[in-house]
């Protein structure tokens, strides 16, 4: 891995505690491998046995074209290991696949206190693009892709101090997904997600603090996430059926107590129910006359308690 991120921030107003700022960042991260070992000397060895032993071979026959024609596995004779890497051409001196990450953008934030509340806006504008490389071993050749995808996110949010133990803070959250722009072909092509989409979803949260060392808190979001490259297992799955972005609801309630400086409890409860989460589930294929591992919509329930 080789990891260059960063970010540059400027605070240029202070309010209540809360920080009004312009940041710029930067993430660059790169995975790389190499890997040229080769398991046979031609690219069809079964091809190969069948002309040189149309009619059968002996036992000693198949040992001996094994041995010479067959790779040794990896952790055997170093002997043999060393001599198949010389005869095949040594091992891989520079990467033969790697994938780059790369993340940029821009945030600015603005927070002011007015009266009994404390009102935060934020907007970011982000840039992402992967590049993905790798050696062919059929066309022996390097095939290269790119995929980028353009990112707004906007939120506000009210912190409202009703009493002075008693906080409630509503707020919208606005997301912009662009469609991915993709240099691949074929499947990979198709896989890229259903176009741009957009959403606005709320939030509700509250904290009522009893006394110094007891507290309560409650909260509401509405959950959205785009498709995504990675949710397809295939074009559209067994069904041909398009995919739907995710949407769901969470809940959480807990309490808080200090008994001493030494000793504290904490309680959570989550609840995350999604109306069409994304599930990869063994299908029945006709086609196949198997069970298929497939992508689709389906209800899903999650519940916790810490």
């Amino acid at each position: 891995f080789k990891n260059n991120d960063w970010e540059l921030k400027w605070t240029f107003d202070k309010d209540n505690g809360m920080e009004s700022f312009v940041r710029l960042y930067y993430q660059n991260h790169r995975y790389s491998s190499r890997d040229k070992y080769k398991w046979s000397l031609s690219d069809d060895p079964a091809a190969d046995y069948q002309a040189r032993f149309p009619g059968g071979a002996t036992a000693a026959e198949l040992k001996q074209w094994i041995r010479e024609n067959l790779a040794p596995f990896p952790g055997g004779d170093p002997a043999l290991l060393q001599a198949w890497l010389e005869k095949t051409g040594g091992t891989a001196t520079e990467p033969t696949e790697w994938q780059k990450e790369r993340n940029q953008g821009i945030q600015v934030q603005y927070a002011r206190a007015i009266g009994k509340n404390d009102v935060i806006a934020s907007l970011t504008y982000d840039r992402a693009k992967t590049v993905e490389k790798s050696y062919s071993r059929r066309t022996r050749k390097y095939v290269e892709s790119t995929t980028s995808r353009n990112t707004v996110i906007g939120y506000v949010q009210d912190k409202i101090h009703i009493t002075p133990n008693w906080d409630l803070t509503p707020s919208l959250r606005y997301s912009y997904y662009s469609s991915y722009d993709t240099t691949a072909s074929g499947r990979a092509a198709a896989v890229q997600g259903k176009g741009k989409s957009s959403r606005l979803t709320p939030s509700l949260n509250t904290e009522y603090l009893f006394d110094d060392t007891l507290s309560m808190y409650f909260g509401w979001t509405k959950i959205y996430r785009p498709l995504r490259q990675g949710d397809y297992t295939a074009v559209d799955g067994v069904f041909k059926t398009p995919l739907k972005d995710e949407r769901g609801n969470v809940w959480t309630l807990g309490v808080r107590k200090e008994f001493s400086q030494f000793t504290s409890l904490a309680v959570h409860y989550d609840w995350t129910r999604m109306s069409n989460a994304i599930a990869t589930l063994p299908i029945w294929d006709d086609n196949a006359g198997e069970f298929s591992s497939t992508a689709l919509n389906a209800k899903e329930d999650k519940k916790s308690f810490n």
